[in-house]
């Protein structure tokens, strides 16, 4: 696969690699907050809030912030909205696993 010209605003470095932004990996925002979900992640299962200068690793199954920091209120509704959307959030992380973009949710 050919590497693609991205600016330094288009990419996010992460632990297992490069993952490219695009408005496809943001599946929806919670209190201001950015949730994404990219394709050919690694487990566990995850999200990542993305607020101002902060980001966090959300593991979908526990509801917890696995890496990262957010501000106390807007990590509580963050969590929040992973909780009650868990098994939607699930079913869109097969489809990543599978280089699938993620549901986008309203």
């Amino acid at each position: 696969m050919a590497e693609r010209e991205h600016t330094s605003e288009q990419r996010l470095i992460c632990e297992s690699g490069v993952y490219f932004v695009s408005n496809s990996s943001k599946i929806t925002i919670v209190a201001g907050a950015v949730i994404r979900m990219y394709p050919y992640n690694h487990h566990p299962a995850h999200v990542h809030a993305e607020y101002a200068e902060y980001e966090a690793v959300i593991d979908i199954k526990t509801c917890e912030i696995k890496s990262g920091t957010l501000p106390a209120r807007i990590a509580h509704e963050v969590i929040q909205w992973v909780c009650q959307h868990r098994q939607e959030l699930l079913d869109s992380w097969n489809k990543v696993l599978q280089g699938q973009y993620p549901d986008t949710f309203d």
